[in-house]
């Protein structure tokens, strides 16, 4: 966990090339964005290992709700020889909710600005790829630098992303209800 506040707790998760994670359990919904794709497979604890699946995409976003209603314990080994990373989002909210996330994918082109919107809710941009800056509305301007680098916007603010360095950026917005 790098990050928790009351409502969310943020993950890094990183799984070197032919390693394996210990048994861990998962009881909470979880977003993510995927920063580096390697094929994994998992193993419920008592279980078989399931097949090895396609590595996520970067700059692509998920959501698992089924811990929620169904704790699990797992270990999960990636039997690719890239490194794979996930940002993830860990929602602290009632799980009784069932409407935990909102996930929206941005892409920028050099020099290209994602217009000004507002979040209801808090939110965690996170850079796949690329880099970029937020800037809040009426406030301060974060740098994005480097994969897998975040920052949270406060509910009701406005924001926008601008991508003034490079060929593309890829960023993820977590919306945590």
């Amino acid at each position: 966990m790098v990050s928790e506040t009351a409502f969310a707790q943020v993950l890094d998760i990183r799984i070197l090339g032919g390693d394996t994670t210990l048994v861990h359990v998962h009881s909470r919904p979880m977003a993510y964005a995927c920063i580096s794709g390697s094929a994994l497979k998992t193993q419920v604890r008592g279980a078989g290992w399931t097949p090895a699946g396609e590595p996520c995409a970067v700059g692509t976003g998920g959501v698992t709700t089924t811990y929620a209603a169904r704790p699990e314990a797992h270990r999960v080994a990636n039997v690719g020889l890239d490194g794979f990373r996930i940002i993830g989002v860990q929602s602290l909210r009632d799980p009784e909710t069932g409407d935990w996330f909102d996930l929206r994918t941005v892409m920028l082109g050099l020099a290209a600005e994602d217009a000004a919107h507002r979040h209801d809710v808090p939110t965690l941009v996170v850079l796949a790829a690329g880099a970029a800056v937020n800037r809040v509305v009426g406030g301060r301007e974060t740098l994005l630098l480097d994969p897998g680098t975040w920052v949270w916007i406060e509910a009701g603010s406005s924001h926008s992303l601008i991508n003034e360095t490079g060929p593309e950026a890829r960023l993820v917005e977590i919306a945590v209800r």
